[in-house]
């Protein structure tokens, strides 16, 4: 490994945004499965990888109320509906390379006291 800012990580997080992983209120997975590979490819050189994603709201949105969804309550409506189709299109994209992904939920209190 050359000499990087990261080169002496053993952790790295990886945020992508609602614009990334979702188009037109559908995943895009030939991104998501671009973004599987370069994981898998940290991986076997030793490093943890800690994936956050949004999208779940973009990936929602058109089953609550059309293609607006502004109030609180709607918004979580889709973000409920969209969380499902997320995490199934990152499970997809993992798939090929043997990789089973999971979710972890935070709260509020996880963001605020560090370990």
């Amino acid at each position: 490994m050359t000499d990087t800012p990261f080169s002496s990580a053993k952790r790295i997080v990886v945020k992508t945004g609602s614009a990334l992983v979702a188009e037109n209120g559908k995943p895009r997975h030939e991104w998501l499965e671009k973004l599987a590979s370069d994981i898998v490819a940290l991986r076997r050189r030793g490093l943890q990888i800690v994936l956050v994603s949004s999208g779940a709201v973009a990936l929602g949105r058109q089953s609550v109320a059309g293609s607006v969804a502004n109030r609180l309550d709607q918004k979580q409506a889709a973000a409920a509906i969209g969380q499902l189709r997320l995490m199934s299109a990152i499970a997809t994209a993992f798939e090929p390379h043997d990789v089973t992904i999971g979710q972890a939920l935070l709260t509020l209190s996880d963001t605020e006291i560090r370990r």
